[in-house]
């Protein structure tokens, strides 16, 4: 069913049956997106591995997923006060499989990465060899971390998106 026909009928009954107010409306829509987005991201990931099927590659079709929220913490700063970094992350995932793992898991990668911007110096954040030696030790961390909850290789790779300090 399209989402808009299923938000229209929610809508109609809501004024037919005069139960629901704005707030429950509002909710009951926004579960219908989510829904419906997350149906999107599953035929699609079906799509994609079953072009890779049909042109007899016998690769396994990789995917990207971007966090929703970016990572925003403290640091340790040069000077006595902390400094904060606001960072957006994107993963490179072994096959479009891996992504409802990493949609349960979300959580726990938050709080890893968190976890690590905030042990961090401030030299190792400001400069580019340090960055890149975070970036590499969020990908280990994340593939340690996902092979003891899952017992499989989820995140090939890790992408800075936006990397911003203070």
């Amino acid at each position: 069913m399209n989402i808009k026909k299923a938000v229209m009928i929610v809508f109609m009954m809501s004024l037919f049956l005069g139960q629901m107010n704005q707030t429950v409306w509002a909710n009951a829509a926004n579960e219908m997106i989510k829904q419906n987005k997350a149906a999107k991201a599953k035929e699609k990931a079906e799509k994609d591995s079953e072009k890779s099927s049909a042109k007899g590659e016998g690769r396994i079709a990789t995917v990207y997923y971007k966090l929703e929220k970016p990572v925003l913490t403290n640091y340790q700063s040069r000077s006595k006060s902390l400094g904060y970094a606001r960072i957006s992350v994107q993963f490179l995932l072994v096959n479009a499989e891996a992504t409802p793992s990493v949609e349960l898991h979300e959580p726990m990668v938050l709080d890893t990465l968190i976890d690590l911007v905030y042990r961090e110096r401030s030299r190792t954040i400001r400069s580019m060899p340090g960055r890149e030696a975070m970036r590499a030790n969020m990908k280990k961390t994340l593939q340690k971390k996902f092979k003891e909850e899952t017992g499989k290789e989820i995140i090939k790779e890790v992408f800075f998106t936006q990397f911003l300090v203070h």
